[in-house]
């Protein structure tokens, strides 16, 4: 029972976070606001990192798309872009016919 946790599930925790969630308890709401922040710029830069590999991914389909940097792609991912590509010349000309009739 160390540090006041009995719960065998205690163990599974990081020793700083469980020393930090002691340290909450025992210094209440001031450590509680300070470490909340701290969380939520965890979060927050977990959130970031996620939204940066997106956006990295998204302009590595744009130039994908525009026929730019193939070297890397399996022939996989070569059909996958060729369709992507039929569709949307497909809809583009759908597109085309309907504003000119």
């Amino acid at each position: 029972m160390e540090n006041g946790f009995s719960s065998p599930r205690s163990e599974s925790f990081p020793a700083g976070l469980r020393f930090s969630l002691l340290m909450m308890i025992q210094h209440g709401s001031k450590f509680l606001k300070r470490c909340s922040r701290s969380v939520l710029m965890m979060i927050s830069y977990r959130e970031y990192l996620k939204l940066k590999a997106r956006f990295e991914s998204l302009q590595q389909t744009q130039r994908n798309l525009l026929g730019e940097d193939l070297g890397p792609l399996n022939t996989n991912d070569l059909e996958r872009l060729e369709r992507q590509l039929d569709s949307a010349l497909k809809q583009a000309r759908s597109t085309k016919c309907r504003l000119i009739l």
